[in-house]
């Protein structure tokens, strides 16, 4: 604290932690003393929290704002912050089909025709997790009556919403967006039960439909996650002026990305007629983890002030990539505050 009595003992100066005064017949703890110097008052000691008892009149751990007000005989408080955490990320995926009933036929009167059926892939990307709001411990010396506000607790940063289920032929194919990439030939390569066109259509050409396919380069990138919001704590005293402490929210789990980056073509050659497809070779990203909130604090007498950045809330869980959809990420965990009383008579 930096401001102690001293009493000469046996010849060597002692550090009085706790002073006490005779008052009615019981002993009672002096907080403060002060001493006239230079014709000034001024604070010569101050009994440290740890010498008083553990008092009532607290607040038990909540997750709602509020405001709570020091009891009386209160000369410090010991405020434990848990931060929001962020929201987890989307998932992504696509689907990336070869048709599922692709067969191969000979030219018409050939005798011999064969048939394939070509198996299907699905690639995905995972949403990252949302970041851990911070951590702030702090034991303040304060005064009875004082009024303490807190606000934003128990808003956790949300998970990033599952967009389209596949496939979606509408969706934009150039740009960022949230959702899972839909690679489409018009249709004709899809996860549905769709009819490709027959190999007769295009019979004794070398030339294959060319409308409508996805372009190499196109991506998509499926919603990330939100952060958690700010905890405020504040008040203002006589004794320690404006107090203030601030728990930031962890950030949200970004969502998992897709791109494609090159493309195969099966084409119709040596008057053997397929149906036309293409295979796409995608590069998947999974969204990157939200950071962890950190925490500061301001004014008043601030005794003890304990931060970790991260030790707040959890984040949400970021979505996964599964064989039917993408899943949208999860609800970060709420933030929530403690106050502990340190009491004398």
């Amino acid at each position: 604290m930096g401001k102690s009595l001293r009493v000469l003992d046996s010849g060597s100066w002692k550090t009085v932690d706790a002073p006490y005064i005779m008052d009615d017949g019981s002993w009672k703890t002096v907080h403060k003393v002060w001493v006239m110097h230079g014709g000034a008052w001024k604070e010569s000691h101050i009994t440290p929290y740890t010498k008083y008892a553990s008092g009532s009149g607290g607040q038990s751990t909540t997750t709602t704002s509020g405001t709570w007000t020091v009891p009386p005989n209160t000369k410090y408080i010991r405020v434990t912050i848990l931060g929001n955490g962020g929201g987890g990320g989307t998932a992504n995926r696509t689907n990336s089909y070869h048709p599922k009933n692709g067969q191969e036929s000979g030219a018409p009167g050939v005798v011999g025709s064969t048939a394939t059926n070509y198996s299907s892939t699905v690639t995905s990307a995972d949403g990252g997790d949302g970041g851990a709001g911070g951590k702030a411990e702090v034991v303040l010396e304060v005064e009875a009556g004082t009024i303490f506000t807190y606000t934003n607790l128990g808003s956790p940063g949300g998970g990033g919403n599952q967009d389209d289920s596949l496939p979606n032929s509408t969706q934009t194919q150039a740009g960022s967006g949230t959702g899972n990439l839909y690679l489409r030939r018009n249709n004709y390569d899809s996860d549905y039960n769709v009819t490709p066109p027959t190999a007769s259509t295009h019979a004794f050409t070398n030339s294959a439909p060319d409308d409508g396919h996805t372009d190499t380069g196109t991506y998509q990138r499926a919603a990330s996650g939100g952060a958690g919001s700010t905890i405020v704590f504040s008040g203002a005293s006589a004794v320690g002026g404006n107090y203030n402490i601030e728990v930031y929210g962890g950030s949200g789990g970004g969502g998992g990305y897709l791109q494609t980056s090159s493309r195969t073509a099966w084409p119709e050659v040596d008057w053997v007629f397929r149906y036309w497809t293409y295979l796409y070779t995608i590069t998947a990203t999974a969204g990157s983890n939200g950071g962890a909130g950190g925490q500061t604090s301001s004014g008043g007498n601030r005794v003890v002030v304990n931060m970790t950045s991260g030790g707040g809330s959890a984040g949400g869980d970021g979505g996964t990539g599964t064989a039917v959809s993408a899943s949208g990420g999860s609800t970060g965990t709420g933030g929530s505050i403690t106050i502990e009383t340190y009491q004398g008579l």
